[in-house]
């Protein structure tokens, strides 16, 4: 009832998803990681779309 079962956050992100579906982006590109470090989250989070530069 009260949205207890969720953290803040993605209560926050849910809310401003239906408020403004445009409001919320995936900044792809990812400077700090190792490339190898960042191909696990890439893969299995982001479907692939994270860029390595």
């Amino acid at each position: 009832e009260f949205g207890y079962d969720q953290s803040l956050m993605a209560r926050l992100c849910k809310n401003l998803y239906q408020s403004n579906p445009s409001s919320i982006l995936l900044l792809s590109v990812q400077y700090r990681m190792h490339p190898d470090i960042c191909a696990f989250p890439s893969k299995y989070i982001y479907n692939s779309a994270l860029i390595d530069d």
